[in-house]
């Protein structure tokens, strides 16, 4: 019995799916055509047509649809959002960046896959999200709604291949944010942090060594192991007393909405290779 029909069994109430990010739309409408609740490593798709096609599936099949995005469970991040959406702090700035060596097919846990994977629509996805969902205070649509001075620039590696190897995204949101998220697969010394500045503090998250630095100090935060365990659980509970899971398949909608602008742009200033870069996402 291969995955697709492993959906369809009534033992099934709940299918995760992790497999290569290609595959996670098809994959997803599969479950959901069979009426199961699904959660979706991150990313929900690798286009917004296809995440869309996600989450209008499952809101008309009435189940839930979740997505693996464990920033947004960080404490420190879920505070602050909080805090952002009861205006007891206002946000300035959020700088964030996820760079790392990955020039062959080989994941963090170092099992050699069998599909490549992709900056933009991957990593990238990590912490736009985050850039969003904190620059609405939790509520990433308001914050797309706010969104101006757009920016993107993306660079392909040396000898040109069809994916960007480095990604810049930058805008405004409303009259007083500003963020920046930086991307890289090229960089050997591995960076995971946030810098997010407030009208009331400073906040420096390194998300590989699991701390944060203000003003008043440096204290140690929980890892992305626990982050990814908080939201199952919480998907779980979700379920179980029938509310909306802490990310949905909607709720991360507007981060697909720029990360296709991103590779549109990609793409026009790419002509020669867009064919084949459609064939890696």
């Amino acid at each position: 019995m291969d995955a697709l029909e492993a959906v369809t069994s009534p033992l099934v109430d709940v299918v995760i799916i992790a497999g290569p990010s290609a595959t996670h739309a098809e994959m997803a409408l599969a479950a959901i055509a069979a009426k199961k609740h699904v959660l979706i490593e991150i990313p929900i798709a690798m286009s917004l047509a296809d995440a869309e096609r996600v989450v209008q599936a499952g809101e008309a099949a009435g189940v839930a649809v979740g997505v693996v995005h464990p920033m947004r469970f960080k404490s420190v991040f879920r505070d602050l959002a909080q805090r952002i959406a009861a205006s007891e702090e206002h946000l300035c700035q959020v700088q964030t960046r996820m760079m790392m060596h990955r020039l062959v097919n080989i994941g963090s846990t170092g099992y050699r896959r069998s599909w490549t994977d992709n900056l933009l629509w991957h990593h990238m996805a990590h912490i736009l999200d985050l850039a969003l969902w904190l620059g609405g205070g939790g509520d990433t649509a308001l914050a797309l709604s706010q969104l101006a001075d757009f920016q993107s620039v993306e660079a392909a590696r040396r000898p040109l291949r069809d994916l960007p190897m480095d990604v810049l995204i930058q805008g405004r949101l409303g009259e007083h944010t500003l963020f920046s998220c930086a991307g890289s697969y090229q960089n050997k010394l591995a960076v995971t942090d946030m810098t997010i500045v407030t009208d009331r503090e400073a906040y420096a998250v390194d998300g590989r060594a699991n701390v944060v630095t203000t003003s008043a100090g440096r204290i140690d935060i929980d890892d992305e192991e626990h982050d990814n365990a908080s939201l199952v659980w919480n998907f779980i509970d979700a379920l179980n007393s029938g509310e909306a899971p802490g990310v949905t398949g909607r709720s991360v909608l507007p981060t697909m909405q720029l990360l296709q602008r991103v590779q549109d742009g990609w793409d026009a200033r790419n002509p020669d290779i867009c064919e084949a870069a459609g064939a890696s996402r």
